[in-house]
């Protein structure tokens, strides 16, 4: 007897729904980087120290933004695929797609589950 039980249909739900998350995520951080060079094109030499302290910022936090939208890709694409291997009824599949998308998580190397960053 299996010791799964997953709602495919609840896993669809959930995966569309972070997906939809992860893209306003995506768009609101771009946003910020428009935002910054009209700032910093509008102040000019006036707040040169200032910008360029934000622009610093945004360069470490760009980072970030970039490590948390490969491990949104990479949660989100270890339980897509632990999911269909679930249903194909290969319980051991699943279990080894979701350790390799904790530790793609946790690397940020998508590869290993045929993702390209």
């Amino acid at each position: 007897m299996s010791s799964w039980s997953v709602d495919p249909g609840g896993v669809f739900r959930v995966l569309t729904h972070v997906e939809a998350e992860q893209a306003s995520l995506l768009k609101a951080a771009s946003g910020v980087g428009d935002a910054f060079e009209t700032f910093a094109g509008a102040t000019g030499s006036l707040l040169s120290g200032a910008a360029g302290d934000l622009s610093a910022a945004l360069v470490e936090n760009a980072g970030l933004m970039e490590q948390a939208n490969s491990r949104i890709t990479a949660c989100a694409a270890g339980a897509s695929s632990a999911t269909a291997a679930y249903v194909a009824g290969d319980e051991e599949m699943a279990a080894a797609t979701i350790s390799t998308a904790l530790g793609c998580a946790v690397t940020g190397d998508l590869e290993p589950l045929g993702l390209e960053p």
